[in-house]
């Protein structure tokens, strides 16, 4: 199996003041998971910043969006592909 084209970052937004970059992971069908920083670390600001987007996310009121099961550092989104893009879901996660 040719691994080199395998690639599940689907976007990045890049690290800005406090903010470590974010990854946005295709993490099986009808999940994304998002990363604060490319380096797995613990960090008490991006443990707060994750609840946080989370809560917004979850304000919306996404249609499609089942849950989201926040981390330390991530955040996964459990949501319906054919009645939510993964781009929209993303877009929703761009606070």
């Amino acid at each position: 199996m040719d691994y080199k084209n395998y690639n599940v970052i689907l976007d990045r937004l890049p690290a800005v003041g406090s903010r470590p970059e974010v990854l946005f992971r295709q993490a099986g069908d009808g999940f994304l998971q998002v990363d604060y920083g490319f380096v797995p670390r613990f960090n008490l600001l991006d443990s707060f910043r994750v609840l946080t987007i989370n809560n917004a996310v979850k304000a919306k009121d996404v249609r499609g969006l089942y849950e989201t099961v926040p981390g330390l550092r991530t955040n996964l989104f459990h949501f319906d592909p054919e009645v939510l893009s993964v781009q929209d879901l993303i877009c929703a996660n761009s606070v």
